[in-house]
């Protein structure tokens, strides 16, 4: 309520324009200055950023420093007429391009290897035979592969580098009638660092855009539109910039914080914008109007941010770091936010001359449904149990992406051929199995011939082939080349330059995260079974990705856990009954519940993205039933007047609610599959966290008197 002193004060007090003026000037002036910044953030999806992110694994240790890691590009080339005497130069011309690029540690193929064309005759018979363990070349159909080796620690640019390079060749392979094909998993972290880059300069401003448009048009003024983005505008971008400042490069995963930050606060601002908009619309001045908008909505502005805070907080005990980094800046950013936009949008408001009254700032239509759930309280509640117990069930049914090749659409190239590379027989994922012998004795010949690992690996279901110690020492039994043992060992990285550790690479196709993980498993036991006394390591960058998207799932089930309690703290100092704190906790699990189905019924693995909609849409969810709640339990004595003030920030809840689904519905234009699943998936929970809000929780609150059911109150 507006007292008389109020009005009297707001009427005499003078008009500062040019203070106006130049206190917005600033901040978009600041809001400028944080997205030239924040644009220049880079990104980082390297299988060893991703793999160190984990508990410190020693395996992995001892992969990286006496291997230089696993990670490997294959360059096939076909379609060629081997009797061309040119194929030869040109080849050898492109393995000295691929080698000159930074980030290579070797290039391996048939041609170097052997000494000769392969066709031809000569060369010495152990690098032949090698050529021929690698399947490095084939007569018929004629085809040749070169293996590239990428240094486990090379920056991203170096990678980049890479697939330019390997563009560039491919054009000058189809101008001599060749083709030329490459993939492998550090071709999928550039494709994926430039993805990245996409998503943040094009569908996180198209959102934007849209949400402005969405705005406006149910706001009815494109000045409150604006008042309204600019909060949220300044979060997210701010948010960006002190990543790059503070955090370190961007990811699959933090590249989420600009978004969420961004919807978290607009639906924030929303309320205020809308609460103003109300007492306008009634013939209160602008200043006065705005005053008592911040007033009613700073105590539920401020539980809900700090409710929504604490739910991306907890991400901080997530085993991945880039989870726990997103979640303390997002936390972050949006306790910092709460303050700026309850001193900046009234402040804003306050100037504005003319506002003009929408339709969804009257109250009747949300009284109306609100009335209607009340009356069908029975079969509403029926329907939310049962979303909430097939919700609770779907996380069992949740799987996860064994790699990041089905994070792009089916026609994207880096998908494409990859997957016809692996289709004729090449597997381009693997894990390494580290043998260190006891006591830091030395592997000999005969120790390594006798273990017969290789052939125990190879017979684990899902394996297609091995490379170890004994496909080296096969190909020189006895001569010389039995003399150079130790050097072929070292030159393939079959054993390390102490002679204490040997290395067998398993090779299998990339495929379902299951069935990876089985195989994962008895690769270990097999391996444990044949040396029980020495130290035996799996690992490699292909199960570490697997472990690191496993830790996805805990990440959900603790995230999701620390936020309910939190949740239900802090509603019980804004509802007056065990009853209503159970109704909102019910009801804000209920849009979570739905995107959990959803994600099962249309198969859509847990990745980095979709970690991460859970919580946002349950900060969304929050957010709206704490000023619902709020402005519920504020009103005076009586069912009529509770149910009315009920329904007018219903209005706001839609407004926000709308927007924010239709800003996270163009994500969805996205090729990259983790930006679509995300867009589509928080416009669902965006949806069904309205519904639940303005139909589910009037029909769970307790009401007052019996009458409440008849349509005397309630229409």
């Amino acid at each position: 309520m507006v007292s008389a002193s109020e009005g009297a004060a707001a009427k005499a007090a003078p008009s500062t324009p040019y203070r106006t003026l130049a206190f917005l000037g600033a901040w978009l002036a600041l809001l400028a200055s944080c997205a030239i910044y924040a644009d220049g953030w880079p990104t980082d999806n390297r299988i060893e950023r991703w793999g160190a992110q984990l508990e410190e694994d020693e395996g992995w240790e001892l992969l990286r420093s006496q291997f230089d890691g696993d990670e490997a590009v294959l360059v096939r080339l076909d379609e060629f007429d081997p009797s061309d005497l040119d194929v030869p130069h040109a080849v050898a011309r492109m393995v000295s391009r691929l080698g000159e690029l930074p980030g290579v540690l070797e290039v391996v193929d048939a041609v170097t290897l052997i000494g000769v064309w392969p066709w031809e005759s000569g060369g010495a018979a152990a690098q032949r035979a090698l050529a021929d363990e690698l399947d490095l070349w084939a007569r018929q159909p004629a085809r040749l592969d070169v293996i590239v080796r990428i240094e486990g620690t090379s920056p991203p640019s170096a990678r980049m580098r890479l697939r330019e390079t390997i563009v560039g060749l491919t054009g000058e392979a189809e101008g001599m009638g060749m083709r030329l094909r490459a993939a492998g998993h550090p071709l999928v972290s550039a494709a994926l660092d430039s993805e990245a880059r996409r998503v943040e300069r094009t569908f996180v401003p198209f959102l934007i855009v849209l949400a402005a448009l969405g705005a406006w048009l149910f706001l009815g003024s494109i000045l409150l539109a604006g008042i309204a983005l600019l909060p949220a505008a300044t979060a997210s971008v701010g948010a960006r910039a002190f990543a790059r400042a503070f955090v370190g490069p961007s990811d699959l995963i933090l590249v989420a914080a600009g978004p969420i930050t961004f919807v978290v606060v607009f639906a924030a601002t929303l309320h205020i914008v809308l609460r103003f908009q109300h007492y306008a619309g009634n013939g209160v001045a602008p200043a006065l109007a705005a005053r008592a908008a911040r007033r009613d909505k700073t105590s539920a502005t401020v539980l809900a941010a700090i409710t929504t805070a604490i739910g991306f907080g907890v991400f901080r005990w997530s085993a991945l770091r880039s989870v726990a980094e997103l979640g303390s800046l997002v936390a972050g950013t949006i306790l910092v936010s709460v303050p700026v936009l309850l001193l900046g949008a009234p402040a804003l408001l306050a100037q504005l001359h003319r506002v003009p009254a929408t339709p969804v700032s009257r109250p009747r239509p949300w009284r109306r449904l609100a009335a209607f759930a009340v009356r069908r309280r029975g079969a509403v509640a029926a329907l939310g149990g049962t979303i909430l117990i097939a919700g609770a069930i779907a996380p069992a049914y949740l799987g996860t992406a064994t790699n990041g090749v089905a994070y792009f659409d089916e026609e994207h190239p880096v998908r494409l051929q990859f997957e016809a590379i692996e289709a004729e027989g090449a597997s381009l994922s693997s894990a390494e199995v580290l043998l260190r012998h006891g006591e830091g004795g030395r592997w000999s010949r005969a120790d390594l011939v006798a273990l017969d690992l290789g052939r125990r690996l190879a017979e684990v279901d899902g394996v297609t082939g091995v490379f170890g110690p004994e496909s080296i020492l096969n190909t020189v039994a006895s001569g010389v080349g039995a003399l150079a043992t130790p050097l072929f060992l070292g030159r393939a990285g079959r054993i390390d330059g102490s002679g204490s550790t040997a290395r067998w690479t398993v090779r299998f196709d990339s495929g379902e995260s299951a069935a990876t993980s089985r195989m994962l498993a008895s690769l270990g036991e097999v391996a444990r079974a044949t040396v029980p006394g020495d130290d035996v390591f799996l690992t490699g960058s292909i199960p570490r990705l697997h472990a690191m998207q496993d830790s996805l799932v805990g990440t959900l089930a603790t995230s999701l856990s620390l936020t309910l309690l939190a949740t239900t703290l802090l509603f019980v100092l804004v509802t007056r009954s065990l009853r209503e704190v159970a109704a909102v906790i019910a009801v804000n699990l209920t849009p979570v519940a739905a995107i959990l189905v959803t994600a099962v019924v249309l198969s859509i693995p847990l990745d980095g993205a979709t970690t991460m909609v859970g919580a946002v849409v349950l900060g969304l969810a929050v957010d709206n039933t704490f000023h619902l709640i709020h402005a519920a339990g504020a009103a005076p004595r009586g069912d009529r007047a509770r149910l009315r003030s009920f329904a007018i920030v219903g209005g706001a809840a839609t407004v926000g609610s709308i927007s924010l689904a239709l800003g996270f519905s163009t994500l969805l234009l996205s090729g990259f599959a983790p930006t679509a699943r995300f867009g589509g998936l928080c416009a669902i929970g965006a949806v069904a966290a309205w519904v639940a809000d303005t139909v589910l929780l009037p029909a769970l609150l307790p009401w007052r008197c019996r009458r409440c059911h008849g349509p005397s109150v309630l229409e």
